[in-house]
């Protein structure tokens, strides 16, 4: 009886270290296909242990829609790209600076009288910087490289010109006339003074600061006069205006400030003292005056924009 009952647990031990040793070979199997540790106890693993393997999952299949979104949007970039070129030809601005417009000289016996115009919008991502200098607009007969220039415009001596670096929207009009004052710069909101300074073909336009009145309201009738009817016009109150020089000193200060130089001195700080426009002056004229197509490449020769007119 006694040998019969040491058989029976002997039986009993053997089926359950069987069957441990199954759960335990198929709890392995689990974590491994959830990609988790195990752990020391034998039979059960935790909820946690599911989340985390849950988790895992999901951020591959994030990675791979993330990517299949990416590879789709790359695509849709390169759809319809001009005759003649490939994806491999294009530039990675490709999209996001563009030909926006150009006129070519409406009068071909007198190109001085209407210089054509290329308009080029430039659109960088948050905090991208780009370089559009050295930069070729090519025609069907001639082309051009983008120069320097400077983004502020300094009194008496205009600036020092170098690479032209596009940090938000910007328009770019270039122009095939001569600049009078021999200097590419950015737009600002005193530059209507210059405008009125120099004979630019076409007009430049722009606009000006205007003399708060409380910087003025107190001084006489007649110096408050002078100062209205030239405040915000972009011209100096003594333009034909002999009687201006008899006024008081206090008036004449006031005066004194409705010119470039003292725009821009008190101005020219402010953070939205610049404006989005740059204007660019090459001396020569690549337009067609009837049709022609215009390829813009990068300074990698890599295509960035076409226009046809």
């Amino acid at each position: 009886m006694e040998s019969l009952r040491a058989v029976k647990i002997a039986l009993a031990i053997l089926a359950i270290v069987t069957i441990g040793a199954f759960i335990y070979g198929f709890r392995n199997k689990i974590a491994e296909y959830l990609n988790i540790e195990t752990f020391g106890n034998l039979f059960f693993f935790s909820l946690e242990d599911l989340g985390a393997g849950s988790s895992i999952q999901s951020n591959e299949e994030e990675i791979i829609i993330s990517s299949s979104v990416q590879e789709t949007e790359k695509n849709e970039v390169y759809t319809n790209l001009p005759e003649g070129f490939t994806s491999e030809d294009v530039s990675e601005y490709y999209g996001r600076v563009r030909i926006v417009s150009a006129s070519a000289i409406s009068d071909t016996t007198n190109p001085l009288k209407n210089p054509s115009t290329i308009r080029i919008n430039v659109n960088p991502r948050d905090g991208e910087k780009i370089n559009v200098t050295g930069w070729k607009i090519q025609g069907n007969k001639n082309a051009f490289f983008i120069p320097k220039g400077t983004d502020y415009f300094v009194p008496t001596y205009g600036g020092t010109e170098s690479d032209i670096i596009i940090s938000k929207s910007t328009n770019l009009s270039i122009y095939s006339s001569i600049n009078p004052i021999k200097i590419n710069f950015r737009t600002n909101k005193c530059i209507g003074y210059v405008n009125k300074m120099y004979s630019f073909n076409p007009s430049i336009g722009g606009s000006c600061y205007s003399i708060p009145s409380k910087d003025f309201n107190y001084l006489s009738g007649v110096c408050q006069d002078f100062i209205n009817a030239s405040n915000g016009r972009c011209e100096s109150p003594y333009n034909d205006k002999p009687e201006a020089n008899y006024l008081d000193d206090d008036c004449k200060a006031v005066l004194n400030r409705m010119n470039y130089t003292s725009c821009y001195n008190e101005h020219w700080k402010e953070d939205d003292f610049l404006l989005s426009e740059f204007k660019i002056w090459i001396g020569i004229n690549i337009l067609d005056s009837r049709h022609d197509k215009l390829l813009l490449f990068d300074k990698n020769d890599k295509l960035v924009d076409e226009y046809l007119y």
